[in-house]
């Protein structure tokens, strides 16, 4: 899996695309289900882990996203 995930050199974090986040919570999120949380980034704190490099680009930090998940509570997505 690790392979799949590109690193930023800059910032030395993980960065994913949102369907290779899904493949690696499967189950936990549908790539439906993920776009909803990202067009409400600012309502739910999910902003904190984006990064859009260059218009049309979406990448998730994953040490980010997984700080986020830890940090949220059930029932509060």
């Amino acid at each position: 899996m690790l392979s799949s995930i590109e690193t930023c050199a800059t910032h030395r974090s993980k960065l994913v695309t949102v369907k290779m986040l899904v493949k690696i919570y499967e189950g936990m999120f549908t790539e439906a289900s993920m776009r909803w949380l990202i067009f409400n980034e600012y309502q739910n704190g999910l902003h904190k882990c984006l990064r859009r490099p260059t218009p049309g680009r979406l990448f998730v930090n994953l040490d980010d996203f997984e700080a986020w998940l830890n940090q949220e509570k059930p029932g509060s997505m």
